[in-house]
């Protein structure tokens, strides 16, 4: 009944994340007669194991198998309720403000990748991309994940790394600038042979891959380091970044005019 219900709704476009369980079983195991094979069935939820807090290792009451995706805290996790170690006790009069150091099992691991994918999602709506599915959130948070410690061959799946997750799909574009210099310093609003310098941030992104300029409408060029502008008339320095991601920033431009002469046979 469970997968009919995990199924029906991952058919709907809704992301399905489940827990795994607490009883240690493999879900490879012959007992299972392939009802976790994915080439017999599968029901297209994300499947939570439970590791180490600390080595990312299974613990010993995860289910674990090729269908188990990725893994959560099954252990050493605060939160509200339980026991009331933190905070409240368990005297019913607290039921109210119990806080707990100690929640785990699967239970406690699905919450942690449910998390993620919702950040995931909301991160796609909010820059105007479309909700993915289960299969390609989960592919996403694998292939960005910290990796499963300890014996990988009982497999429950890397932990989400939820930054390097957000990286890898990130939109929003880098920031160049630009910054014209010389000695001695100018006066007024003209130049003397200025030093061109360009400069650039990502912010939390994936990073800058490089900065672009192009010089009086030439072509663009990749930039190594700054450059000397020593022909005297009118100028214009458009420039623009790029990130690992490939976003490319919209070009910025900035126009001045030089009164210095030429000093050498080289230079713009």
């Amino acid at each position: 009944m469970q997968w009919h219900t995990e199924r029906g709704v991952t058919q709907l476009g809704v992301t399905v994340v489940a827990t795994g369980g607490n009883g240690g079983e493999n879900l490879d195991g012959p007992e299972f007669l392939g009802r976790f094979d994915r080439t017999v069935r599968d029901a297209g939820a994300i499947i939570v194991g439970a590791g180490s807090s600390t080595t990312r290792e299974r613990l010993g009451f995860s289910v674990h198998g090729s269908r188990v995706d990725l893994q959560g805290w099954g252990q050493n996790i605060t939160t509200t309720g339980s026991n009331g170690n933190l905070q409240g006790g368990t005297d019913p009069a607290n039921l109210d403000v119990r806080y707990t150091r100690s929640f785990g099992g699967t239970s406690g691991a699905g919450p942690i990748v449910t998390s993620a994918v919702v950040a995931v999602q909301s991160y796609l709506k909010a820059t105007g991309q479309g909700v993915w599915s289960a299969a390609r959130i989960a592919d996403l948070l694998k292939e960005t994940g910290t990796p499963q410690g300890g014996d990988v061959s009982q497999h429950i799946g890397p932990l989400p790394d939820l930054r390097a997750a957000l990286r890898r799909i990130e939109v929003d574009a880098p920031s160049s600038a630009v910054a014209l210099t010389q000695v001695p310093p100018r006066t007024g609003d003209r130049y003397g042979n200025p030093t061109v310098t360009l400069s650039a941030d990502d912010g939390w992104g994936s990073g800058v891959d490089r900065i672009e300029y192009r010089h009086n409408g030439g072509p663009w060029r990749t930039y190594d380091g700054p450059f000397r502008v020593l022909r005297p008339g009118q100028h214009q320095i458009s420039h623009r970044a790029v990130d690992r991601n490939g976003t490319v920033e919209q070009a910025k431009t900035v126009t001045f005019r030089n009164l210095g002469p030429p000093r050498s046979s080289s230079g713009d």
